[in-house]
Formats: structure tokens, sequence, C-alpha cells
């Protein structure tokens, strides 16, 4: 007995439709997900919808503007605002307390602190799912992600942020001191063993 394989076109054409079903969901659950932040944000602040970039601004007060971006094939809403920018004096302070910030993302409620190089500035950044979420929680994201940022802003505020400066100086004195002493120890232990000659 022989058996031959003969192709069935009625499949290929079965599966080519089946693709194109998927792609047709993909491409409408992306536009769903711009709709629907703008319908959001439209019912939270009347006439506020997202840009055709995907992009709108939220203001809360004259020194406040929330940012939310839905890019191109995402379901994912970007939320991020200007929390300070760094300190012409120790710079990188402020980077190692953002970082600490962000070590747990406690104080933040999940958001987090990133460096945005077009502004220049420290900015506080959270995702939100679309698809995951409803009017209710995402005005409560927003809400809440206002509060991390008072958070965040109170950090770098100036006094605050000299009583980091003050602490950090103080700790890496401390472990400089102790970086020394470990490698005085070590330079001793090691001069022991060598034997003189």
């Amino acid at each position: 007995m022989h058996l031959q394989y003969i192709p069935d076109s009625n499949f290929v054409i079965h599966a080519a439709t089946h693709c194109e079903a998927i792609q047709l969901l993909e491409t409408s659950a992306v536009e769903d997900a711009v709709f629907t932040v703008s319908q959001w944000l439209s019912d939270r602040e009347p006439g506020l919808h997202l840009d055709e970039d995907g992009v709108a601004g939220l203001q809360r007060d004259p020194q406040t503007l929330l940012i939310l971006e839905v890019p191109r094939d995402s379901q994912v809403c970007h939320l991020y605002a200007p929390v300070s920018t760094l300190p012409e004096e120790n710079p990188e302070l402020a980077l190692l307390a953002a970082l600490e910030l962000n070590r747990f993302g406690r104080p933040l409620g999940g958001c987090w602190l990133a460096w945005d190089p077009d502004i220049a500035m420290l900015t506080l950044c959270h995702n939100l799912h679309i698809p995951s979420n409803d009017l209710v929680s995402f005005n409560n994201t927003l809400d809440n992600f206002m509060i991390a940022l008072d958070q965040a802003r109170e950090e770098f505020s100036n006094d605050k942020w000299a009583d980091y400066q003050t602490s950090m100086q103080s700790i890496q004195g401390n472990a400089l001191t102790e970086i020394q002493d470990a490698a005085h120890q070590r330079s001793n232990r090691e001069n022991r063993l060598i034997p003189n000659t």
C-alpha cells in the first residue's frame, strides 16, 4: 500500500483566515485600549482624551502635570510625572536616594523613579494594564499616583535633601574608613605570608 500526501487547500485557507482573525482581534484590542483610556479620561475630566499619538496630559495644579501614554501596539497605559531635577552639587546622591525609594516600592505605592534625559529630571512612573482595569480602578490608580508623586517630591524637598546629604556623607565617611581598614588588614596579612628573602 502506497500513501500519498495531497495538500488540502481548504486547510491552508482556513489557517490563513484564522491568523488574520487573530491579527484583527489584536489590532482591535489595541484600538480598544486607546478608546478605553480616552473614555476614562473624559469621565474624569470632561473633554480630555488621548491624542493621535496616544498621549494626554492631566493637570492637577500649576506645578503638577501627569502624562498618560498608550503606545501603539500596547495594552499598557504609562503614567509619569516630573519629580525633581538633580542638584548641581552631588547629583549622584540624588540618584542613590531614588534607588533607595525604588528598593521595595513601599513609599511610592508600586511606582518607581526614573531618569528622563529629555527633560533632565527624575520622574515618577507607573504602568497600568488596561484590560485588567475599569473606570473605578483607573481613577483610584490616578489618585494613588498623585499621592506617591507628592511623597516623592517631599523626599526631594530642600529640607529632606539636606538631611539625606548629611546622612550619606557620614555613611560614606564611615564606609571609606572601613574600606581603608580592610585594605590595611589585608595588606598586613599578605605581608606576613610573604617570606623575607
